[in-house]
């Protein structure tokens, strides 16, 4: 929950300062968290059915890895928007620096 709370708590002017909204965000979160968590170890069972010796663990970790490629892919526009304003806020900071040194 803390962690939701924490990836939730800035991203959107919606959600800041409404404890209600927030509220729901996390609980979306952790409830798709849940599902993943439940889903996970089904798809799994389903994989390996019927098969032995060491295609049965390569399968296991192809599906991980498809897991963690979809993940990245949810959270890469994420990304992308933060290190877009983290840029922009580095730009402005030397821009103001600038104007502050050729003032003086």
């Amino acid at each position: 929950a803390v962690v939701s709370t924490q990836s939730t708590g800035g991203t959107s002017e919606h959600v800041r300062g409404n404890s209600q909204a927030l509220a729901t965000v996390s609980a979306i979160i952790d409830g798709t968290g849940s599902a993943g968590a439940t889903l996970g170890p089904y798809i799994t069972s389903v994989l390996i059915s019927g098969r032995t010796g060491p295609k049965t663990f390569e399968t296991v970790f192809y599906m991980l890895m498809g897991s963690a490629t979809v993940a990245g892919l949810c959270l890469f526009r994420l990304m992308w928007k933060e290190l877009r304003s983290l840029q922009n806020r580095i730009v402005r900071r030397e821009l103001i620096a600038n104007i502050r040194a050729h003032a003086d």
